[in-house]
């Protein structure tokens, strides 16, 4: 019985051709060689700074941009809106009481799981 092996080498379509003549495959050697010297000459017209060093650079203006221009904004109207906190009114409590939370979890097959936390509840 003849396995896997055998049967792929006896039926390799390229297996019996004679292949390149060796004038051929030295013509085709010097075509690549040169084509890469080429290329490799070409990697002196390469930019001066590294793409690493000139990413940096960018990022450091961009930050030092962004500095300038936000000292000379001026600040918001609404501080609710940036996540300050606004100063209770006189007679209200300081921290208002904390909405109910839920955490919802659904399944593939349909099983929906819903937990409810007590902010209210302690041990």
């Amino acid at each position: 019985m003849k396995d896997i092996g055998q049967l792929l080498r006896e039926s390799d379509p390229l297996a019996h051709e004679a292949g390149l003549a060796v004038d051929e495959v030295r013509r085709m050697r010097r075509t690549v060689t040169g084509a890469a010297s080429v290329d490799a000459g070409s990697k002196a017209s390469t930019p001066f700074w590294p793409p690493p060093v000139l990413v940096g650079v960018t990022v450091g203006f961009a930050l030092v941009l962004a500095t300038i221009v936000g000292r000379h904004l001026p600040p918001p109207q609404d501080q609710a809106a940036i996540g300050g906190r606004v100063p209770a009114p006189v007679g209200e409590a300081a921290m208002p009481e904390p909405a109910r939370r839920q955490l919802q979890f659904a399944t593939p097959g349909g099983t929906r799981i819903i937990w409810v936390f007590d902010s209210k509840f302690s041990l």
